[in-house]
C-alpha cells in the first residue's frame, strides 16, 4: 500500500506542522487580543483544519484521495474531531494547570496537545479518510 509508508508519513508530519503553525499564530493573535485560549482553539481548530486537509489530499495521500471531495472532506472532518477533542482535553489540562497562560505558553500547550492528538488523526486519516 502506497499510503503507509514510511514516506506518507513523513508528509503528513510536514502537513501537520504546517497546520500547526497556522493555528498557533492564529491562538497567539486571538490571545493578544483578548480572547482566553480555549476560545483561540476553538476558533483556530476549523483554519487549521481546512489547512491540513487540503495538503494532505494534495500531497501525504495523493495516491488514495477520493473522487467525491464531500465525502472525503466529511470523514476528514469527523477523524479530525475525534483527534481534535483528545487535543483539546489534552490542551484543556495544561493550560488549566498553567492558569491561563500568555501566548507563548499557550502555544507551548497547543504543541504538547498536537502531539498526542497526531496518533489519531493520522490512523484515522490513513485507515478511513484516504484507505486505498
Amino acid at each position: 500500500m502506497k499510503h503507509s509508508s514510511p514516506k506518507s508519513f513523513l508528509r503528513y508530519l510536514v502537513v501537520g506542522a504546517a497546520g500547526f503553525v497556522t493555528e498557533a499564530v492564529m491562538v497567539a493573535s486571538l490571545i493578544v487580543l483578548g480572547a482566553t485560549p480555549v476560545l483561540a482553539r476553538i476558533v483556530s481548530f476549523p483554519t487549521a483544519l481546512l489547512v491540513t486537509w487540503l495538503l494532505n489530499r494534495s500531497w501525504s495521500f495523493r495516491a488514495t484521495r477520493h473522487q467525491r471531495i464531500a465525502s472525503e472532506l466529511l470523514a476528514y472532518v469527523g477523524v479530525q474531531i475525534a483527534g481534535f477533542l483528545v487535543n483539546l482535553a489534552t490542551y484543556f489540562v495544561i493550560v488549566r494547570w498553567l492558569e491561563q497562560p500568555g501566548p507563548v505558553l499557550a502555544v507551548f500547550a497547543l504543541a504538547i496537545a498536537s502531539g498526542v492528538g497526531l496518533i489519531v488523526n493520522y490512523l484515522g486519516a490513513k485507515s478511513w479518510v484516504f484507505r486505498a
